[in-house]
C-alpha cells in the first residue's frame, strides 16, 4: 500500500492551496490524467483499485453539519485533458468497468485537516461531453477499496449529486476520487468543481392541486434520493401556511421516500379555507435536526374542478343529479330552489358512496318537479359547513314533442303507419290525433313504444299529431306529419330495366300511350305501346332515336313529345363533343305506329354555338308542329316560340321562330300549348313571378303578337300545363309564398284571363311538396278526364310517392272538391314521370333509378 502512495504522489504536477473548513487549512492535490497501463506496469497492485463487493450507494453514515468548501478543479491554463488508452483491470471486483473498453481517467486527492469536516454530499459539476457512461469513484486509496458510481449518457453540463460512504476517508483526511470515461468518444472536461454542502436537502418539484378537488387538496413532489443520489434521510415534514397566526404549521410528518399527501378537509380537526390560496413547503430531517424548507407552492380546494350536475331537459317527468364521491363525507345535504325564492331541502343521504339523485314530478307532496321550470341546487357534504359557497347547478325536465314524427304514405293498402323518435322518457304517454286537434280527433294512445297504426282509413290523405301526457296532464303538440295508403285499382309492370333515364316525357300517339326520353348515356329513346291498356313489357316498342357517336350527343334537358294527326314528333336537344354547335332536333314518324329509328326523320330547328336549351313544351296548332324553348345559362336566357309552316318540315327554313320574351327567363315553369285555337305559353321571368303569355293570333310572327298576364295576386311557382275547362283557364303551380309544399289551381274565368287580377288561387293539396328544377315540366301534369273535369298527377317530393288529385266538380274551389289518392311509391330516390290521358284512363310512367315503371288503372 505504501508503495501506491508513492506512485501516486509521484504522479502529482501541482497542489492548490484553498480555505478549509473551521478556518483550518485545507489541502487539494491534483493528479492529472495519464496512462493507467504505465503503473501497472509496476505491478499489478498498482492497478485502479476495485470497487469493494458490499459497497452500496449512499450506505454509509457521515455526519451532517460543518460549513461549505468549494475545491476548483483545473489542469493549469488549459482545460484538463482526459486521456490514455490503457485497459483497466477486470478483476472480479471492478464490476462497472468493461474489461473489452479502452478507458480515460483522470485522479484528484482532496484533504481536509478534521475528519468532522468532511462534507455529507458531494457535488460534481463538469462541463463535459460524454456520449458513452462516466464513472466516478471515491477512495482514501489506504484500503485499496473504491465506491464506485456510474452516470450513463451525461452531455454538458454534467451536474450530479455524490455522496462517498464514510469508509472513504482515510485517517490522513484523504479523499481520492477518480472520473473515468471511455476513450474515443471525444471525452472533455474543461472545468470541474465540488461543492461540498453540509446540510440536507429538501425535496424539489413541491406541487399542489388548484381545485381539481373538493374535499381535499393533493401535494406531490420528488424523492430526495432520487435528486441527490446517495443522499440519507429519516422522515419528511409538510408544512402549511397560517394567514391568522403568520405561521407556518406542521400538517404532517411522513417517512422517508414518501413522494405523496393528500390534505383532506375537517370541519372539525383540519379546517381549510374554502376557495382560497393555501401556501404549502416541505422539508427534510435527519437524525434530529430540520433541513431548509423548500419555496411555497400554493393550492386550492374549490368547486369548478368538482362534478356536480343537474339533467337539462333530458327527461319529462325527472331531473337527475349526479357529482363525485367525497370519500371524507359522512353524507350529503340536497338543497333546490326556484329562481328568486329561497333554499328549501330537498333531501339528506348517507354514506360517502350516494352521488345520484332523482327529483321527480311525483315526488312527495312539496318536493314535486314540475315542467318547464328552472331549479337551482346546491350540494353540502358533511365534511363542509355551512356557507352559500357550496357547489351549486341548475336543471330542469321538459316534456318534449317527439321528433321525426312520420307517417306511411303510400306504403300499404290497408293502413298508415306512425313511427317517431321518443324524446321523453318510457313512463310518457302519446295521445295519437287525426284530422282534428280537439278530444275528437283522439285516434289511440301507446306508451313506451315509439310507433302507432292507424288501421281504420280511407283513401284520402290524413293528417297526424302526436301530444305526450303524464297521468291527466296532457302537453304540446307535435309538428304533423301526413299519411295514406296505396290506392287500390292500379297496377304496374316494368318495361325497362337499367335504362339510367333522367328526363321523360309523355304523350298519346294514335290513341296508345308514348314517351320519350334522355338516358344518363345521352341517348334519346322512343317506345310506344300496343295497346292503350299495357299490361307488361311485351306491350311495348323501344329503340332509341338518337345514340352517343362521340361526336353529337343528346342533351341533359327534358324532351317534349305530342302527335300531329296521331303521328308522334319529338323535340330534344343535342350537342356537339367538340362544343361547337348546340342543336334543337326536330324528330317526325311517317306512321302512327313507328317500329323503329327508320321511320322518323330528323331536322335541326335551330343550331348555335354554345346553347343549352331548355325546351318548354311542344303541341299541334292547326295539324302542324309548334314548340318554345329558351337559352338556359346564357347572360339573357329569351324565350324563343317556333312553328312549322308546311305540313311536314324537313329544314330549318320550314319554320317560323321569333321570341316571346327577351328579358331573361328561368327554366323552370315552363309549358307550351293551345287554347282557343292559339298558342299559349307559361314561365316565370323573375323568380316567384309566374307569366302566362297569349298570342293575339293563331300565327304569331313577332313579339308583338303576344300578350304577357302576370299573375300578381298569386304566389306561385308554375309546374304544370294551362288548360281551358268549362269556361275556365286553369294553370298548375306551387305555393312560393311560404314554400310549405301547398298545391294550388290557378283559375280565371272565360274572357278574363287577360286580366291579371281576376286570377285567383285555390288549393288541391295543402301539403304536397312537388320538386321543383329548372329542367323538369313534368313533375305536375294536368289532364282532362272523360267526364271533362280536371285530373291532377304530381309527385309528392317529400314523400317520393306519385298522386292523383280528381275533381269531383266541375269547377273546384277547394281541398273538399278533390279526391286525393297515393297511386304509387318510389323504394328509392331519384324519380322523374309523366302523365297523360288515353282512351279514357290516364296513363303514368316513372322511372325509378335504372328501371321505367309503368302504372295504369286496372280495367
Amino acid at each position: 500500500m505504501e508503495r501506491k502512495r508513492e506512485v501516486l504522489l509521484a504522479l502529482c504536477l501541482a497542489w492548490l492551496v484553498l480555505a478549509g473548513c473551521g478556518g483550518s487549512q485545507s489541502q487539494v492535490a491534483e493528479l492529472t490524467g495519464g496512462d493507467l497501463e504505465q503503473i501497472s506496469e509496476q505491478s499489478n497492485d498498482t492497478q485502479l483499485p476495485a470497487m469493494p463487493d458490499d459497497a452500496v450507494a449512499g450506505s454509509a453514515e457521515l455526519p451532517r453539519f460543518g460549513s461549505v468548501l468549494q475545491y476548483m478543479l483545473l489542469g493549469g491554463d488549459e482545460p484538463l485533458q482526459i486521456s490514455g488508452n490503457a485497459v483497466i483491470d477486470t478483476s472480479a471486483h471492478n464490476t462497472y468497468l468493461d474489461g473489452s473498453t479502452e478507458y480515460s481517467w483522470a485522479i484528484y486527492d482532496f484533504y481536509c485537516v478534521n475528519e468532522q469536516e468532511i462534507p455529507a454530499l458531494v457535488e460534481l459539476q463538469m462541463a463535459v461531453d460524454v456520449i458513452s457512461s462516466v464513472f466516478i469513484g471515491f477512495s482514501d486509496y489506504s484500503t485499496g477499496n473504491w465506491f464506485w458510481r456510474e452516470f450513463p449518457y451525461m452531455h454538458a453540463p454534467l451536474r450530479v449529486p455524490v455522496l462517498p460512504g464514510e469508509s472513504a476517508i482515510s485517517s490522513t483526511g484523504h479523499l481520492f476520487m477518480a472520473i473515468v470515461a471511455p476513450i474515443g468518444q471525444g471525452a472533455r472536461i474543461d472545468e470541474a468543481k465540488l461543492v461540498l454542502d453540509a446540510f440536507a436537502p429538501h425535496p424539489v418539484n413541491l406541487q399542489a392541486s388548484g381545485g381539481e378537488a373538493f374535499a381535499a387538496i393533493e401535494l406531490s413532489w420528488d424523492d430526495p434520493t432520487v435528486t441527490y443520489l446517495g443522499f440519507v434521510y429519516d422522515s419528511i415534514q409538510l408544512l402549511r401556511y397560517d394567514p391568522e397566526t403568520s405561521d407556518w404549521l406542521v400538517i404532517a410528518t411522513l417517512p422517508a421516500h414518501t413522494t405523496s399527501y393528500r390534505d383532506v378537509q375537517d370541519r372539525e380537526s383540519n379546517p381549510i379555507p374554502y376557495d382560497e390560496d393555501v401556501d404549502y413547503s416541505i422539508r427534510t430531517i435527519v437524525d434530529t435536526q430540520t433541513g431548509p424548507a423548500s419555496p411555497a407552492v400554493t393550492g386550492r380546494r374549490y368547486q369548478e374542478g368538482y362534478s356536480f350536475t343537474a339533467s337539462q331537459d333530458a327527461y319529462a317527468d325527472r331531473i337527475e343529479l349526479a357529482w363525485d364521491e367525497i370519500p371524507e363525507a359522512d353524507g350529503y345535504d340536497l338543497y333546490y330552489a326556484e329562481e328568486g325564492t329561497d333554499w328549501e331541502p330537498l333531501a339528506s343521504l348517507d354514506g360517502s358512496s350516494a352521488t345520484a339523485f332523482t327529483h321527480a314530478w311525483n315526488a312527495p307532496s312539496g318536493n314535486e318537479c314540475a315542467v318547464n321550470t328552472v331549479y337551482n341546487y346546491k350540494l353540502q357534504p358533511s365534511t363542509e359547513p355551512d356557507s352559500d359557497q357550496l357547489p351549486q347547478t341548475s336543471g330542469s325536465r321538459l316534456v318534449n314533442y317527439p321528433n321525426m314524427l312520420m307517417a306511411s304514405y303510400g306504403e300499404y293498402t290497408d293502413r298508415i303507419v306512425l313511427n317517431w323518435n321518443d324524446t321523453n322518457a318510457a313512463a310518457v304517454g302519446y295521445k295519437i290525433y287525426r284530422d282534428s286537434q280537439d278530444a275528437s280527433g283522439v285516434v289511440g294512445s301507446v306508451i313506451g313504444t315509439q310507433t302507432w297504426e292507424d288501421t281504420d282509413v280511407d283513401e284520402n290523405q290524413h293528417i297526424y299529431w302526436l301530444r305526450p301526457y303524464i297521468g291527466s296532464e296532457e302537453y304540446m303538440f307535435s309538428w304533423h306529419a301526413v299519411g295514406s295508403v296505396l290506392a287500390a285499382g292500379w297496377s304496374l309492370h316494368t318495361l325497362a330495366a337499367g335504362a339510367e333515364v333522367r328526363h321523360i316525357a309523355v304523350a298519346s300517339t294514335g290513341n296508345k300511350p308514348a314517351f320519350c326520353c334522355v338516358t344518363n348515356n345521352l341517348n334519346v329513346i322512343f317506345a310506344q305501346a300496343d295497346s292503350d291498356a299495357p299490361a307488361s313489357s311485351a306491350d311495348w316498342t323501344m329503340y332509341e332515336l338518337e345514340s352517343d357517336d362521340g361526336t353529337y350527343r343528346a342533351a341533359m334537358v327534358q324532351p317534349a313529345l305530342f302527335a300531329v294527326n296521331d303521328r308522334p314528333v319529338a323535340f330534344y336537344a343535342k350537342y356537339g363533343v367538340d362544343d361547337a354547335t348546340d342543336s334543337l332536333v326536330c324528330a317526325q314518324a311517317s306512321t302512327a305506329e313507328p317500329m323503329g329509328k327508320l321511320e322518323w326523320s330528323f331536322h335541326e330547328l335551330d343550331s348555335d354555338a354554345n346553347r343549352s336549351y331548355c325546351i318548354a313544351g311542344a303541341a299541334a296548332l292547326e295539324n302542324r308542329p309548334m314548340v318554345a324553348y329558351n337559352y338556359a345559362g346564357g347572360s339573357i336566357n329569351p324565350l324563343y316560340f317556333a312553328r312549322a309552316v308546311v305540313d311536314n318540315p324537313s329544314s330549318a327554313s320550314d319554320w317560323a321562330i321569333h321570341d316571346v320574351v327577351s328579358d331573361e327567363v328561368y327554366g323552370y315553369g315552363l309549358y307550351a300549348g293551345v287554347a282557343d285555337g292559339k298558342p299559349v305559353v307559361t314561365y316565370d321571368q323573375y323568380p316567384d313571378e309566374p307569366y302566362i303569355g297569349l298570342a293575339t293570333t293563331s300565327a304569331p310572327e313577332t313579339h308583338w303578337d303576344w300578350q304577357a298576364v302576370q299573375l300578381p295576386q298569386i304566389e306561385l311557382i308554375l309546374n304544370g300545363a294551362l288548360t281551358k275547362v268549362n269556361g275556365r283557364y286553369n294553370l298548375i303551380g306551387q305555393d312560393s309564398s311560404s314554400y310549405d309544399g301547398k298545391l294550388l289551381l290557378a283559375t280565371a274565368a272565360d274572357g278574363s284571363q287577360t286580366d291579371s287580377e281576376s286570377w285567383q288561387a285555390t288549393v288541391i293539396d295543402g301539403y304536397a311538396t312537388p320538386a321543383i328544377s329548372p329542367d323538369l315540366a313534368t313533375d305536375c301534369q294536368l289532364l282532362v278526364d272523360q267526364a271533362n273535369r280536371l285530373l291532377v298527377i304530381y309527385e309528392d317530393d317529400n314523400t317520393r310517392t306519385i298522386r292523383t288529385a280528381q275533381a269531383l266538380a266541375d269547377n273546384p274551389q277547394g281541398p273538399e272538391d278533390w279526391e286525393l289518392r297515393t297511386i304509387w311509391n318510389a323504394s328509392i330516390g331519384g324519380m322523374t314521370f309523366g302523365a297523360t290521358y288515353v282512351a279514357g284512363h290516364p296513363i303514368v310512367v316513372v322511372t325509378e333509378g335504372s328501371d321505367i315503371i309503368c302504372l295504369c288503372p286496372e280495367p
